[in-house]
């Protein structure tokens, strides 16, 4: 059962309770104003995310790069995204994750979620609903 069947992120909180359904809405989590936090993410308790596409096979890794911060992060998500079928880049910063992704804005990078402690190279399209 789902602690939260829903919860929409809009003004940048940290959330901290057990198995969620994170879901990221057109126009939510852009990274113009900041990340969105997610501090207790936990495939094996049930938590997923849930954003306004289909990831389905369209993920994308920089498999062994940890960033030295979120903003080159995304720059290099950008790139990676550029040219691939991909939707969504997860990528490391520091002991965090970062995903991002274009959020119904238009073109380009325009989304971004941080997941607090949680090594990229594991996130796969089970995190996705």
């Amino acid at each position: 059962m789902l602690h939260a069947p829903w919860v929409t992120l809009r003004t940048r909180p940290r959330l901290t309770s057990g198995a969620d359904l994170f879901a990221f809405l057109t126009g939510t989590a852009s990274i113009a104003s900041g990340y969105d936090e997610i501090t207790d993410f936990d495939i094996a308790s049930g938590d997923t995310i849930i954003l306004s596409f289909s990831v389905g096979t369209n993920l994308v890794h920089d498999a062994g790069v940890s960033f030295a911060s979120a903003a080159l992060a995304a720059d290099a998500a950008s790139t990676l995204l550029i040219g691939h079928s991909a939707t969504v880049a997860a990528l490391q910063v520091g002991s965090d994750t970062y995903l991002y992704f274009n959020n119904g804005g238009g073109t380009g990078l325009n989304a971004g979620v941080r997941l607090d402690h949680i090594d990229a190279a594991s996130v796969d399209t089970h995190y996705f609903v």
